[in-house]
């Protein structure tokens, strides 16, 4: 055996429950019950048959508090929900609780990203514009069109700009800002 785990999963109602909350407590923010599933199913450490048991006890006894915000349920973590994590969340290996911990950062980036850059693809003639936004505090710092001779160029710049928008921007700026005429 060589002291691999990363096939291991929680098989304990309880420990899933804890795990919730600790998720729920170290967040600290309202999250969806679909955003909980991806970061649960993303760590690979808790079956979704647990995590549902769980997350319906969770909300029966007020440790979770379902509300909703922008027309979507959202979980927010209750008082019973806050002293589970305190208290019993040692009781849960330390591994499992970063693996958990690193996929709802993970996912939490990409909710990020997601609201700060928006890239669509449109046909053009002989090929395809990658139309890029990116935003910052309730506005548009940058939005431009690329053309990609294909569409499976224009996915490809789409991922890149996608995967660091604020390099992106960065890049973009620097060029503009240090850019010099031709000397003859």
């Amino acid at each position: 055996m060589d002291g691999d785990i990363s096939h291991i999963e929680v098989n304990s109602l309880h420990s899933v429950k804890v795990l919730l909350c600790y998720l729920l407590n170290k967040l600290n923010v309202p999250i969806t019950h679909d955003e909980l599933v991806e970061i649960i199913m993303e760590s690979e450490i808790i079956n979704y048959f647990y995590f549902s048991d769980a997350i319906a006890v969770l909300e029966e006894t007020g440790a979770v508090i379902v509300s909703e915000k922008d027309g979507k349920q959202v979980y927010t973590l209750g008082e019973k929900g806050k002293m589970s994590a305190e208290f019993f969340s040692d009781n849960v290996p330390g591994i499992f609780r970063k693996r958990l911990m690193t996929a709802a950062l993970r996912h939490m980036s990409l909710k990020r990203r997601n609201a700060i850059v928006d890239n669509t693809i449109t046909d053009a003639p002989n090929g395809c514009y990658l139309n890029t936004v990116i935003k910052d505090s309730g506005f548009d710092l940058l939005k431009m069109s690329i053309y990609a001779p294909d569409r499976e160029q224009a996915e490809f710049m789409k991922d890149k700009i996608f995967a660091d928008p604020v390099e992106f921007y960065r890049r973009v700026i620097d060029f503009v800002l240090d850019n010099k005429e031709e000397e003859p």
